[in-house]
């Protein structure tokens, strides 16, 4: 008989140049979740109760340890690191997406930088600071963009992208290390 082994998308990929890491970040349990007839403030409620997180309100992250609450679209977010309990599961509507995701986490000196040339999003502290997140294109794939509580971004793309984007992120990184390395 065939025994199916579970493989990452990206190959345990770890890279770094110049002051930028990228790896992949290993993510057991990713849900997408929205509210139900109880209406987002019963699914918020059974959420702290839960993972000590809300339910995030437009552009907004929370982290506890392994566990994060990101926002994903209108009245949509996603658990990442838990299974929804029974009460998340009666106050909403909550699916599986942990296959069909690939998960990174790029940091380092210059890692704004090196989105800057992917994302048309405005990364200033400012406007997508540390506790936000962003539905946006990187490059020409879906991406839901976070920054992380640490100064890191956890970069999701669809699993079926997932090589794809990690070598536009890749070149992206040798070109920023290129220019630092240029000599005035």
């Amino acid at each position: 008989m065939v025994k199916l082994v579970p493989q990452s998308p990206l190959g345990d990929l770890d890279v770094t140049v110049g002051t930028v890491r990228l790896r992949e970040e290993q993510i057991d349990s990713i849900w997408s979740l929205s509210a139900g007839t109880g209406g987002g403030s019963a699914l918020s409620a059974a959420l702290v109760d839960q993972t000590g997180l809300p339910f995030p309100d437009p552009g907004e992250l929370y982290e506890d340890g392994d566990v994060s609450t990101c926002w994903t679209g209108p009245q949509q977010a996603f658990l990442l690191g838990a299974a929804p309990s029974g009460a998340v599961l009666a106050a909403g509507v909550a699916t599986p997406q942990t296959d069909a995701w690939a998960v990174m986490r790029l940091s380092g000196a210059d890692s704004a930088d090196v989105l800057a040339r992917l994302v048309a999003v405005d990364l200033r502290p400012q406007r997508l600071g540390p506790g936000h997140v962003a539905r946006c294109q990187l490059g020409h794939m879906a991406c839901i963009l976070g920054h992380l509580e640490d100064g890191s971004w956890r970069i999701m793309v669809f699993r079926s992208m997932a090589k794809h984007a990690a070598e536009e992120i890749r070149h992206a990184m040798d070109g920023v290390a290129a220019r630092a390395a240029r000599p005035n």
